[in-house]
């Protein structure tokens, strides 16, 4: 059966009831608001790691790799303060999870790794993960030990992890200025799929997606669609 699309008829009734309200002024008014928005342009890569080709490194600084244990939530919390402790347990009651490297059992570095689904702040959007394959996100290092091999240290070890649990792939976004992270991605076996992101003017926003030979299984080429034809709509709204 054919979907019927209701968007311009509720779009319609919108307008109609704003102008019942508050007049054709009304209806100026909130279309003028729209169209002075600024216009919003965002793009990330998509880069792709093989877990079993990821080659490991040592960092520069005698560390420890584990999963984040309970006790350092608040740890965490005072290095990332935009985490809270409801964030990080709906996370890992998702499936989440949380990787440190500890200095004389402090944390100084941290990677998150999403299964099943995953958010992007940046680009504020929910999306699915297929059964192969994790996300790697908010990798931090504190400022005095940056440089010294500890994100690539703890992508090998999460690596390894994850693929003794029976994943193949690994995915992550990187802004396309952020030039080191790009190298170290190549350095590290990393492969550059292609880019995602969304452009909005006026208020309306559409998203775009294009991938060769491999990016998420889940995720399917698109150039300016909006959100609803994107990604499955029953995983937006949750708290990350």
């Amino acid at each position: 059966m054919k979907r019927v699309d209701h968007r311009g008829e509720a779009a319609l009734s919108r307008i109609g009831y704003v102008l019942w309200e508050e007049g054709g002024r009304g209806v100026a008014r909130r279309a003028w608001r729209r169209l002075s928005r600024r216009p919003v342009y965002r793009r990330l890569l998509v880069v792709e790691y093989s877990l079993r080709d990821i080659p490991i490194t040592r960092p520069r600084v005698n560390v420890t790799f584990g999963e984040l244990h309970p006790s350092e939530f608040e740890a965490l919390i005072a290095l990332r303060p935009f985490l809270t402790e409801e964030v990080i347990r709906l996370r890992l009651r998702n499936g989440h999870r949380f990787y440190v490297a500890r200095r004389d059992g402090r944390i100084v570095h941290s990677q998150v790794v999403a299964v099943g689904k995953a958010y992007s702040g940046y680009l504020e959007i929910a999306f699915p993960l297929a059964p192969d394959e994790v996300y790697c996100y908010e990798a931090y290092t504190v400022p005095e030990h940056r440089g010294k091999r500890l994100s690539p240290a703890g992508r090998a070890f999460i690596a390894r992890e994850m693929e003794r649990m029976g994943y193949g792939r690994a995915l992550a976004f990187i802004a396309p200025k952020n030039y080191p992270a790009v190298r170290a991605a190549l350095r590290d076996d990393g492969q550059v799929r292609g880019h995602i992101g969304f452009v909005e003017v006026a208020g309306v926003r559409r998203y775009f997606y294009r991938v060769r030979k491999g990016g998420f299984g889940l995720l399917q080429n698109g150039l300016l669609v909006p959100m609803e034809r994107f990604v499955p709509m029953e995983i937006q709204g949750t708290i990350w």
